[in-house]
């Protein structure tokens, strides 16, 4: 089955709504699950805690209250086959089974049984269905930019909960433009104090503690999602001129650069002056300069100790203001500093054919 084809059987059924669309979904012909306050849910204790939250938050009802009862029963449990991440579940008017091949199998499982609930006349009630699934892509990512706007870690960690929620297990976190710079390091303290706070249209910066990220790094674990965190290079870094002017070249201004500034509207950037603007492709690291990789690597390094997950992203993209050539020297360079900090580098897609 490939994204655009399904099942003949599909068209002539009223299935629920699931999003992704589950590899196989059927009805059964049979009375649905009615969703009550005495309903026992049951299994796997982690797992039993975030139903029983997404059930409250979906319906009001604080189920499983009434352990011991003989009432129908919603079981949740891992049973180690399967594809990774994939899961069954299985229900009926008489109960509800939700079967993960692992952890974040089972923890999908939960969110498609979230979404299958549905108010009726009479209260809540979970269709009976069979649904077999298991994700098409090992990496499903959503991005947040919280360099040009600012938001806080709870806003961050509200963001994860809905992009969980639809099976996405990948948070990149773009946390550097020219705007600012938003991640306290200890080894360079100034893009803290000096670069983080100006955004877009003038608005409030920020940055985020190390024991925020921590903290944010941990909640996305706790969804079954990893932080995919980006400092952008060598352009994107107008931020770094607040802090460390001695690595960043002169903002380039040429009159094709101007046309593109008049367009997005706003100031000119100017070397050592917070920039609040749109414009993309005027700034630039020193690609020649030596202290410029020792940035890099102090920066990668300390980011490497803070994030647990395997990628960390270089950024790489519209860099108009650093030629070709030097565009690839320095892809190739601060990839091999990453590479040395244990992590894998990735980047946007012209860092590819640098």
């Amino acid at each position: 089955m490939d994204a655009t084809t399904y099942p003949a059987e599909w068209s002539n059924v009223a299935l629920p709504a699931v999003v992704p669309a589950p590899a196989s979904i059927a009805t059964i012909g049979e009375a649905a699950f009615s969703l009550r306050t005495q309903t026992e849910v049951v299994g796997d204790a982690d797992a039993v805690a975030a139903a029983r939250a997404l059930i409250t938050t979906r319906t009001g009802l604080d189920v499983g209250r009434a352990a011991g009862t003989a009432g129908p029963a919603i079981t949740l449990q891992i049973d180690g086959n399967g594809d990774p991440e994939s899961y069954r579940l299985r229900s009926s008017a008489a109960s509800v089974t939700v079967t993960g091949a692992d952890a974040a199998g089972l923890h999908y499982g939960i969110q498609t049984l979230g979404q299958l609930i549905s108010g009726t006349d009479d209260g809540w009630e979970i269709p009976a269905v069979q649904i077999d699934d298991a994700p098409r892509f090992g990496y499903r990512g959503v991005m947040l930019d919280v360099a040009r706007h600012f938001f806080d870690p709870e806003t961050v960690k509200a963001y994860i909960e809905r992009a969980a929620s639809l099976k996405f297990n990948a948070l990149h976190l773009h946390l550097s433009d020219d705007q600012g710079w938003r991640l306290e390091l200890r080894s360079r303290p100034l893009l803290a104090e000096r670069a983080s706070a100006t955004a877009v249209g003038g608005d409030a910066g920020g940055f985020y503690t190390q024991a925020d990220y921590r903290e944010i790094v941990a909640y996305a674990a706790a969804h079954h999602m990893i932080v995919v965190p980006e400092f952008d290079m060598p352009g994107h870094t107008h931020a770094v001129t607040l802090a460390y002017p001695e690595l960043t070249e002169q903002p380039r201004l040429d009159e094709h650069m101007l046309d593109i500034i008049r367009d997005y509207g706003g100031d000119a950037p100017a070397h050592g002056v917070p920039y609040d603007g749109v414009a993309v492709g005027f700034s630039s690291l020193k690609i020649h300069d030596e202290a410029t990789y020792a940035f890099v690597a102090d920066v990668f390094t300390e980011l490497a100790e803070l994030t647990p997950g395997p990628y960390l992203h270089l950024g790489g993209d519209e860099a108009l203001g650093t030629p070709p050539e030097d565009f690839a020297h320095f892809v190739a360079r601060a990839s091999a500093i990453v590479a040395a900090t244990g992590k894998i580098p990735i980047a946007w897609h012209e860092a590819g054919v640098a």
